[in-house]
């Protein structure tokens, strides 16, 4: 079974994936879509610690209409964000 892959390292915070779901799904933009990039940071700095974290949000059919390839995990330039 199919599903998404996705390592915060590779994640270079371009929000390519949040805007392929936007124009695919005639989401205007500004609007999440069912795509989300989140940059969470904890501790003080200098010791400041920064994750990126994708989700889908409610509603997201994978993109059946394109055969259930995901445009979002397709879009991805270094690879962060599969679909495997």
């Amino acid at each position: 079974m199919p599903r998404f892959e996705f390592e915060s390292e590779a994640c270079i915070k371009c929000w390519a994936c949040q805007v392929a779901c936007q124009i695919w799904h005639d989401i205007p933009a500004g609007s999440a879509g069912f795509r989300l990039v989140e940059e969470h940071d904890e501790g003080t700095f200098p010791q400041v610690k920064r994750t990126i974290t994708t989700r889908i949000l409610p509603g997201c059919d994978l993109c059946r209409s394109n055969g259930g390839a995901p445009r979002c995990a397709q879009v991805c330039p270094t690879g962060a964000l599969r679909w495997e």
